[in-house]
């Protein structure tokens, strides 16, 4: 089988959930024998026109970053058109690109959308770009064959709006085993005395509630912030003006898997203080190093977590100081709830779990759509 993905931004370089469902997945489908192509805008990375056996079709990355996905996603809908070979299936992550749906559907291929958030709730948003978001996600909806969702939440949400079928296919991570601190005495921290935040500096991550909130514990631990720059620099800027002053705090920026890995190890616990998300692939990454996490209580992290992490009230900086302070001071908490995180994610988020259930989907789309039901 031939399954095109669209639209990831800088496939190799890290980007977000998007592009990490995309290659974990994308590689798996490839070892089991199927042909993957995926369209990616490019950044200032390498342009490798394959990756693992999956093939790249890179194209221009478009400024400000907010038009980016949209950009991208027209690039790609005109190369998709004009190509020789015609996939099987069409894979369009979230509204961007499932708003080229009416394009790709003239080439007799079904579409899969794939939600990753209710993109126009997020607060990064004015009220012009909502708007355009909303009528994106009504094209999207309109022209695609199957629609999967990453949380339960987000399923329940567009079955009620569109009532159509809407699975629920979740994210994933790799359990993976400990790495020790390499890196550590040049960071400057040590194991199990900080907390750690993997996230893109943009307004949805909630590091406007995080930063004050950890400036008010009264501990000798460390914030770790590792993420870059989300394309607002006015927020990132406002961040820093936040964190001023206050040396335990450090912004790491982009940060190498490798080191990750050792922050994720090493970790004295993991906060994730989004107000929205899809699925979070670090809170899951953090769950499958044996990391005690605190969580917003929105419905995706609550469904990540089950009865395996804390959570505090979503917006409440006063509550999120609270657990703060408790996680602190419960080192037997912090140590059951890791283990109890990490059975969590081995039973319910593994990668080849979520490649299981999508493979199934495209191939029943296929069979569907072939026998015109």
């Amino acid at each position: 089988m031939h399954i095109s993905f669209l639209i990831a931004k800088d496939l190799l370089q890290g980007g977000g959930g998007i592009e990490k469902l995309t290659c974990e997945v994308g590689r798996r489908l490839v070892s089991r024998g199927h042909r993957v192509v995926v369209y990616s805008t490019h950044g200032a990375g390498p342009s490798s026109p394959t990756w693992e056996g999956v093939e790249i079709r890179w194209m221009p990355q478009v400024r400000p970053y907010w038009a980016e996905k949209t950009a991208g996603a027209l690039f790609a809908s005109a190369w998709a058109l004009a190509a020789k070979e015609r996939p099987d299936v069409f894979h369009l992550h979230s509204v961007a690109a499932g708003a080229m749906a009416p394009l790709l559907r003239l080439r007799r291929v079904p579409c899969i959308l794939q939600m990753h958030g209710i993109e126009w709730q997020r607060s990064r948003w004015g009220a012009t770009a909502k708007a355009t978001l909303r009528i994106m996600e009504k094209i999207s909806f309109l022209n695609a064959r199957v629609v999967t969702a990453v949380s339960q939440s987000q399923s329940v949400f567009y079955r009620a709006r569109y009532q159509v079928p809407v699975s629920f296919i979740p994210a994933g991570t790799e359990v993976k085993p400990p790495v020790d601190p390499v890196h550590f005495a040049e960071i400057g921290i040590q194991p199990r005395k900080y907390f750690m935040t993997a996230a893109r500096l943009v307004k949805e991550k909630g590091l406007h509630y995080l930063i004050p909130a950890f400036q008010k514990v009264k501990c000798d631990w460390k914030l770790v912030i590792a993420g870059a720059d989300g394309g607002d620099m006015g927020y990132v800027q406002k961040l820093r003006q936040l964190a001023a002053g206050d040396c335990r705090i450090l912004f790491l920026g982009h940060v190498e898997a490798s080191l990750l890995d050792e922050l994720y190890s090493n970790a004295g616990a993991y906060v994730q203080a989004s107000e929205i998300e899809g699925m979070s692939l670090s809170l899951l990454d953090a769950m499958s190093f044996g990391n005690c996490c605190l969580a917003s209580d929105i419905p995706s992290n609550l469904e990540v977590l089950g009865d395996s992490g804390i959570t505090f009230r979503n917006f409440d900086i006063e509550d999120l100081i609270s657990q703060l302070s408790t996680v602190v001071q419960s080192p037997n908490m912090i140590a059951s709830l890791g283990l109890a995180a990490r059975s969590r994610v081995h039973t319910h988020f593994t990668w080849e779990r979520v490649t299981d259930m999508l493979e199934d989907l495209y191939l029943s789309t296929v069979r569907d759509f072939r026998i015109g039901r």
